[in-house]
């Protein structure tokens, strides 16, 4: 018994008629005919009774039908999800991301659903130091980080998704009393700030940018979320200094934002690991790089 013969039975099955099953399988009727007597041999049960004038199942026939057809349903449903699987429509992707990540996560998820529904995709936040412990152990599929993060000796492939310039965050209705190329007027302000701990490179370039604005912060909280930095800037304890891809969700009647006169950027980007072989993560690659296409190499000087 093999395959194609469960294909004839199920045909002939359906149209009680061995000269059309014949037709619809492009073979000739005593080859149909023949598959199904070696088919009978098989089972060793006879499927069909024939006459000149009439050909009906058996009531051995009607019950191996619905199993037959239930077999090829099945083998069919088997052949596409390994097919999907290999090109990447359905699996599963495990993400890692910053906690305060920026929109283009999102762009890129519903993009990439709107074209693989049935992968499951699933998206662990973590504050910086524990994203830099997943990118050393290379544990997730795709990354969503900050330049920095990445280990010096890593085997990523990585794309820049969004290059963030700073802004001022201070209470809504104090941004009339700030100068943005020159923040020496908040140096009696409470400054809050992320953790140097728990995000080391968000926290060192917001001092940085301070300081090339002649301000040295009076730094009295530290938080290990962006988006409690907010939280209390909004409360009008403190004012603070965020990339605008943090910021561009939050109500603008709690808190004011300035940009600020300075060239630094927070560069966010993709990741995923070079040796990557998940099907549907690469799938999920591409999409990233559809949305945002490679830059191209800076041009070299003379």
């Amino acid at each position: 018994m093999d395959i194609n013969q469960l294909r004839y039975f199920v045909t002939v099955a359906e149209t009680l008629n061995f000269t059309e099953a014949a037709r619809r399988h492009f073979i000739s009727q005593p080859a149909i005919s023949s598959q199904i007597s070696a088919l009978e041999q098989s089972l060793q049960v006879k499927l069909f009774r024939r006459s000149s004038h009439q050909v009906r199942l058996t009531e051995a026939g009607r019950a191996f039908w619905d199993d037959a057809a239930d077999i090829l349903e099945r083998l069919e449903a088997a052949q596409a999800r390994a097919v999907n699987i290999a090109e990447g429509r359905v699996g599963r992707i495990a993400v890692a991301t910053l906690a305060a990540s920026p929109s283009r996560l999102g762009r890129c998820l519903s993009a990439f659903y709107q074209r693989c529904p049935e992968v499951q995709v699933d998206v662990s936040f973590f504050n910086g130091r524990e994203l830099m412990h997943a990118l050393q152990e290379e544990s997730f599929d795709l990354y969503f980080a900050v330049e920095g993060l990445l280990p010096s000796q890593h085997r990523m492939t990585q794309l820049v998704i969004d290059r963030s310039p700073f802004c001022l965050i201070v209470p809504r209705g104090e941004e009339g009393q700030v100068t943005p190329g020159d923040l020496s007027s908040l140096r009696d302000r409470p400054f809050i700030a992320t953790a140097r701990a728990e995000g080391p490179v968000l926290h060192d370039q917001v001092l940085q940018i301070c300081r090339s604005l002649h301000y040295v912060p009076k730094v009295v909280n530290l938080y290990n979320r962006a988006d409690s930095v907010l939280i209390s800037v909004a409360a009008g304890m403190g004012v603070s200094v965020l990339p605008a891809s943090i910021v561009e969700n939050w109500p603008r009647d709690e808190v004011a934002v300035i940009p600020l006169d300075t060239p630094q950027k927070m560069v966010s980007i993709a990741a995923r690991r070079r040796d990557c072989s998940n099907p549907a993560a690469l799938r999920f690659w591409d999409t990233v790089e559809e949305l945002f296409p490679p830059e191209p190499p800076p041009r070299r000087q003379g």
